[in-house]
């Protein structure tokens, strides 16, 4: 086992309550006020570029999804003018081939006739 010194092995001071003895530290300690550092103008626009892009990218964002949602309500609303459009068509379709056969049935009798379906071609003339 590696002793970090002569009094034995780092596990055996431990179990009999010896504080090791500190490994130096690899890098020297500072010379500097700490507290004194600071970023500066340059990170302080670093930082101002970072947060109005993120701004600029919230409100984009905001927007498309915006014009997504209106693009969908306004589809909705367009198929369901067409189903009712389809609906009245339908209805009056009805309507129509109630009117055709009304029609055809009153041909018929204006043929059975003779002179009077011949007076109404003249007539339509």
């Amino acid at each position: 086992m590696v002793s970090s010194h002569a009094k034995g092995p780092l596990m055996f001071q431990a179990v009999r309550g010896e504080t090791p003895a500190p490994f130096p530290t690899p890098s020297p300690s500072a010379t500097f006020d700490p507290n004194v550092i600071t970023p500066g103008p340059l990170g302080f626009a670093a930082i101002l570029v970072v947060a109005a892009a993120a701004v600029l990218i919230a409100v984009d964002m905001m927007r498309r999804v915006r014009r997504v949602r209106y693009r969908e309500e306004s589809r909705e609303q367009i198929r369901l003018e067409l189903e009712a459009q389809a609906a009245a068509a339908a209805a009056a379709g009805d309507a129509a081939s109630e009117d055709a056969a009304a029609l055809s049935a009153s041909d018929e009798h204006d043929e059975g006739s003779g002179e009077e379906g011949n007076e109404g071609a003249e007539r339509d003339r």
